[in-house]
């Protein structure tokens, strides 16, 4: 039986820690809903977030993305505060209300009509997303062949996809080893432009990497077959939500290689103007667990992880390092890690980091920024104490899609396949 409205009025927020001494501020009442005796607070006391320790329970995530009501987390009671301007009552009572509850005449207007106006998606998800490219001028038939979305990301990944499809798509009507190959080529180098043109920084990260399983998922998209499905990587396969949403939400998502990750960022933030950096701060978060004993000389087997993204930077420049330093893993100290490019390269290699996105985890800090995203069940969270520089840096997101960049990628296509249609037929 669903909660009556004072039900929910009444409820006690989430359990806040106790503030340090000396501490002065106090949570103000609401004069509305202080008749009764049941106070809202306006603004919880803020609380100091502490770091992330080996093996920190998160919050446990409900369907909407958020906490459940009287759990208690440091995650929740901090992370919630800046997006909402609610107390955590308000909010409660905002996540849990039916459509069929029978609301107070006091109640803003907007509830009354909306009753989950305020979740995620509702105002980000992907019928958000939807609509919105409906309603842009011309809609989903531009004579352009493109509409410029939310997403800058997913605008120039659409287009070079629909260009390789109209060439690969007329000359392959089989798919075997050999012509998997050639296609590879291909799209291996319409990838490398499109990095190079937008965001050339991104070039190191994939050079190193070597990750080519957004090549093989391309592939498929554009020749889908048995053959070509069997060579995309287990973790880029379709859920089954991204089998029903096709193109209801921005195809950079299906970027991810995280599953979990990608049915969350579908369902909630289809529609947000920053989809493109939530998509860079997730890769710039993918991690390598390992034994801090196996990375530092003298230290005790505690679990760590290392960003990927720290390591490819602190690679950089190894030809200016002094020749006569011979690299060993495991290093002095974890600073060497970071500050030696030789050391660097040692410790990408010994983790693993270019044999592909199996080895890869997220950095649990991108849940602390994001945590709707986070689900209790996913073995793809890091667990460990985070290794890492001084400084940490985010990968670029590319510029928006304009004409004259459409033009050069169709006139670099159409010139690719003519020179690979001349060297095949003579």
């Amino acid at each position: 039986m669903s909660k009556s409205l004072s039900d929910l009025l009444s409820q006690k927020p989430p359990s806040v820690p106790s503030p340090q001494p000396g501490a002065k501020d106090a949570p103000s009442q609401d004069p509305e809903s202080s008749e009764g005796g049941n106070s809202i607070t306006s603004q919880p006391t803020p609380i100091e977030v502490p770091s992330i320790a080996p093996n920190m329970e998160f919050a446990t995530v409900n369907e909407t993305g958020h906490q459940p009501p009287g759990t208690d987390s440091i995650v929740s009671n901090t992370l919630f505060q800046p997006m909402m301007p609610y107390s955590a009552a308000e909010f409660n009572f905002l996540g849990n209300l039916s459509r069929t509850e029978q609301l107070d005449p006091k109640t803003p207007l907007q509830m009354q009509q909306i009753p989950r106006i305020w979740n995620f998606d509702y105002q980000m998800g992907s019928q958000s997303y939807t609509d919105a490219l409906v309603a842009c001028p011309g809609g989903f038939t531009n004579r352009l062949g493109w509409v410029q979305s939310n997403s800058p990301f997913s605008d120039h990944i659409h287009i070079l996809k629909r260009l390789l499809s109209s060439k690969v798509g007329t000359a392959a009507r089989f798919v075997d080893a050999q012509s998997y190959r050639s296609i590879f080529q291909s799209v291996s180098t319409v990838w490398a432009l499109f990095n190079s043109i937008t965001r050339p920084d991104v070039m190191n990260w994939l050079s190193k990497t070597k990750f080519f399983h957004i090549i093989e998922l391309t592939i498929w998209q554009i020749l889908p077959c048995p053959y070509t499905f069997s060579r995309v990587q287990q973790q880029y396969r379709p859920t089954q939500l991204q089998v029903t949403l096709q193109g209801q939400y921005p195809c950079v998502i299906d970027w991810v290689p995280f599953p979990l990750i990608r049915d969350r960022l579908i369902q909630y933030h289809a529609a947000n103007p920053s989809i493109d950096q939530i998509f860079c701060d997730a890769v710039s978060a993918y991690v390598v667990e390992s034994h801090l004993s196996d990375l530092v000389i003298g230290c005790p087997p505690l679990k760590v992880y290392v960003r990927v993204t720290d390591l490819v930077i602190s690679m950089a420049g190894d030809e200016g390092e002094d020749p006569d330093i011979v690299p060993t893993i495991p290093a002095t100290n974890v600073q060497t890690l970071f500050t030696s490019p030789k050391h660097a390269r040692l410790a990408f290699e010994h983790l693993k980091m270019d044999c592909g996105s199996s080895y890869y985890k997220v950095d649990p800090v991108f849940f602390e920024k994001y945590p709707e995203l986070y689900t209790a069940s996913d073995e793809k969270i890091a667990k460990g104490i985070p290794l890492k520089p001084e400084f940490q840096t985010t990968i670029t997101r590319p510029v928006h899609l304009d004409n004259t960049t459409v033009g050069l990628y169709s006139n670099f296509i159409d010139f690719m396949f003519h020179v690979s249609n001349s060297l095949y037929y003579g």
